[in-house]
C-alpha cells in the first residue's frame, strides 16, 4: 500500500536530473517542501510584461519559413524512407527506423504551430495544413488543438492541467489496480507511451469536448483520421505485407510519438518545479518557471522544429517554430535567473523517471512511489 502525503518519505538526490533551480531550497531540506520560494519568484512580474520583453516582429507567421519547414521535413523521409526501403542490412534498420521517427515527428511540431496559428495567418490555412500534418500520425487535429491549447491555459495546474498532470499521492492508492498499473508504467518504464495513451483515451471521444462548433469540429477530424486509416492500412498491407506494416509504420510512429512524450515530460517535470491548485497558481509561473529548456543535441533539435526552445512558446504560443530561440534570449535577457536550462542525457531523463511520481497536494511537489510502488501495483 502507498502511503499519502503525511508519511511519504520525499528522499530525492540534492542533485536530482543533474541540477538544482537557482534560488529555492536545496533539495531534501524541509524549507523545500514549502512552495512559498517557488511562488515569490515571480512576485510582480505581469503578464504583459512577459509579451513585452517579446520583440513584435517574433509573434509574426511567414508563410514562406513554414512552407521550407514541411518541405524540410517531406525531403527528409522520403531519403530515410527510400533508404529503409533499399537497406539489405537487418543491423541498420534500428537506427534508419530512429530517424524515420524522427523526421516524423517534425510534422507533429508543425502541426502544433497550425493548432496555435502561427503556421500562417490563415486560419483556414492552418487547419487544413494541420490536418495534412496530423493525420498520417492518427491524431485528430481539432481534438489535439482543443486538448494541447487546455494545457497552455492551465500548465501545472493540479486541478485543470491534461498534460503529464501527477495523480494525488492521497488518491493513488485507492484507484483500482489497473488504472494504478497503468499509470505507474506510464511514469516509469513506458512514459515514451504516455501522450499515445493521451490522445488515444481522449481525441477520439467527442463527447469529451463542450458542445457546439467545437464538438462539430472534433467530429470532422476524427473522420479526417477514421478515412485515411481505412485507405491507407489495406494499401500498405497490400503491397508490403505486415512486415511492411511494422517495418514503415508502427515502429517508426511509436518512435515519433516517444520524442512526443519524453520532449513534455523533461519540459514540465523536475524536482524543484510544483503542480499548483488554483488558491497558488498563476499563468506568469505557469508561462516561465513551471517550464524549463531541455536541450537536446543539436540535430534532434533541427528535426524536431526547435519545440524543445520551450519556454517561450508557453509565454506566447503564437510564436511561430523558426522565432523560439531569439525570443528565448530575450526572455533569458530579462530574467537571467528564472529561465531554466538544464541538459539532456539518460542520466537526467531516468531520474525523473525515480523520482517525480505522485503530486503532495500539501506542498504541490512531486513524491516518489513508495519502495513497494516501485515494484508495480
Amino acid at each position: 500500500m502507498l502511503h499519502g502525503p503525511d508519511t511519504m518519505s520525499r528522499n530525492v538526490d540534492a542533485n536530482v536530473c543533474g541540477n538544482a533551480i537557482p534560488g529555492l531550497p536545496a533539495l531534501g531540506t524541509p524549507e523545500a517542501e514549502d512552495p512559498s520560494a517557488f511562488i515569490a519568484r515571480t512576485e510582480g512580474i505581469t503578464i504583459a510584461d512577459l509579451t513585452a520583453a517579446i520583440p513584435v516582429d517574433c509573434l509574426q507567421p511567414r508563410l514562406g519559413r513554414s512552407l521550407l519547414a514541411v518541405l524540410t521535413s517531406l525531403l527528409l523521409t522520403a531519403v530515410i524512407y527510400t533508404a529503409l526501403a533499399l537497406n539489405p542490412y537487418g543491423w541498420l534498420l534500428p537506427p534508419l527506423w530512429f530517424l524515420a521517427g524522427s523526421t516524423i515527428w517534425g510534422f507533429y511540431v508543425i502541426g502544433h504551430d497550425c493548432g496555435h496559428g502561427s503556421f500562417s495567418k490563415n486560419r483556414r490555412l492552418n487547419h487544413i495544413m494541420g490536418h495534412l500534418m496530423l493525420t498520417p500520425l492518427l491524431s485528430p487535429f481539432h481534438s489535439w488543438r482543443i486538448l494541447h491549447n487546455q494545457h497552455h491555459a492551465n500548465t501545472n495546474n493540479i486541478e485543470k492541467d491534461l498534460d503529464w498532470r501527477p495523480l494525488p499521492a492521497v488518491l493513488f492508492p485507492n484507484l483500482p489496480w489497473h488504472t494504478r498499473a497503468i499509470y505507474w508504467l506510464n511514469r516509469t518504464w513506458l512514459w515514451w507511451t504516455g501522450s499515445l495513451y493521451f490522445i488515444w483515451t481522449r481525441a477520439f471521444f467527442p463527447s469529451m469536448f463542450p458542445e457546439g462548433h467545437s464538438r462539430r469540429n472534433v467530429r470532422v477530424s476524427i473522420a479526417v483520421v477514421t478515412i485515411y486509416a481505412a485507405i491507407f492500412f489495406p494499401t500498405l498491407i497490400y503491397f508490403t505485407g505486415f512486415w511492411g506494416l511494422f517495418k514503415y509504420f508502427l515502429i517508426p510512429w511509436a518512435i515519433a510519438y516517444g520524442w512526443f512524450s519524453t520532449i513534455t515530460l523533461t519540459h514540465h517535470t523536475h524536482p524543484q518545479i510544483p503542480y499548483l491548485n488554483k488558491a497558488r497558481w498563476n499563468p506568469v509561473m505557469a508561462s516561465l518557471t513551471m517550464t524549463v529548456y531541455c536541450k537536446y543535441p543539436r540535430w534532434t533539435e533541427f528535426l524536431g522544429h526547435d519545440i524543445t526552445v520551450h519556454i517561450p512558446h508557453h509565454v506566447a504560443p503564437g510564436i511561430p517554430w523558426y522565432n523560439l530561440r531569439r525570443s528565448h534570449d530575450a526572455l533569458k535577457e530579462q530574467w537571467p535567473d528564472l529561465v531554466q536550462e538544464f541538459r539532456f542525457s539518460w542520466r537526467y531523463l531516468l531520474q525523473l523517471l525515480r523520482s517525480c511520481h505522485l503530486n503532495d497536494l500539501r506542498s504541490g511537489f512531486y513524491v516518489p512511489f513508495s519502495p513497494s510502488g516501485r515494484r508495480g501495483p
